[in-house]
Order: structure tokens, then C-alpha cells, then sequence
């Protein structure tokens, strides 16, 4: 018998922050995230609506726990 590989739907919520406000600023974390982003969407089966980003200021405790809601 052959066993037929059953997928599910693919889900990602990233949070990447590059500016704080008592921390160096940093310049690759928003980039590197867009950069996984392209390659799950270009690679695997991920689809745009079910990638969810939170980038700087938006990282708040109260969007996260809404994003994971």
C-alpha cells in the first residue's frame, strides 16, 4: 500500500526588531526576515495570508498575543 503524504496548512507569525530605544540600532533583523519570508512563499507552501509579521514598533505585547490569537 502507499501512503499519500496528507498536508496541513502552513502558518508563520516572525517578529524582527532593528531600532530600540535604549539599544543600538540594528540593520538586518526586517531584512532577513523578509528574506525567509520570500524564500517560504518562492519554496515551500506557505501562502501570503498566512504569514504574519511584527516589525519595531509594532512588537508590543498586546499585538503579539492578538497576532497568536
Amino acid at each position: 500500500a502507499v501512503s499519500t503524504l496528507v498536508r496541513g496548512t502552513s502558518y508563520l507569525l516572525a517578529i524582527a526588531i532593528d531600532e530600540y530605544v535604549h539599544y543600538s540600532k540594528l540593520g538586518n533583523c526586517v531584512k532577513d526576515l523578509i528574506d525567509i519570508k520570500n524564500e517560504l512563499l518562492a519554496k515551500y507552501d506557505f501562502e501570503e495570508e498566512n504569514i504574519r509579521f511584527i516589525v519595531n514598533e509594532e512588537a508590543t505585547e498586546r499585538n503579539i498575543l492578538r497576532a497568536l490569537d
